[in-house]
């Protein structure tokens, strides 16, 4: 399954801001989905939505992953920073399903992680 959407929600001029992400596939070779997922993590929080706030789906088994040549790290572009660095992943591994990104999103408590 092949998923990366920012979504931003709000309920009013006056509501907190939120911001689901979610990158739905896994193995270095789908290295580019989840550094761009950790990148949007890192614009969403550059432009004031507390972590609290912004939920990330990802598998989480890239920057640890042998195959990468820069252990715990990522980058979206050459040259660029690590966007890896300070990106909190909210479901990992098996708990990133479409089921659960579609609890998130309806607020349902009974999606884990």
């Amino acid at each position: 399954m092949k998923l990366s959407t920012l979504s931003m929600m709000t309920s009013g001029a006056s509501a907190a801001h939120w911001a689901v992400i979610m990158a739905g596939s896994n193995t270095y070779g789908n290295y580019r989905h989840q550094a761009d997922a950790c990148h949007a993590y890192q614009i969403a929080k550059a432009k004031g939505i507390p972590e609290s706030n912004i939920i990330l789906l990802a598998y989480d088994d890239i920057a640890n992953n042998s195959e990468n040549p820069f252990p715990g790290k990522m980058f979206n572009k050459p040259d660029g920073p690590d966007v890896y660095d300070g990106c909190k992943i909210s479901y990992k591994g098996s708990d990133v399903t479409a089921a659960n990104f579609l609890k998130v999103l309806k607020g349902d408590s009974t999606a884990p992680g």
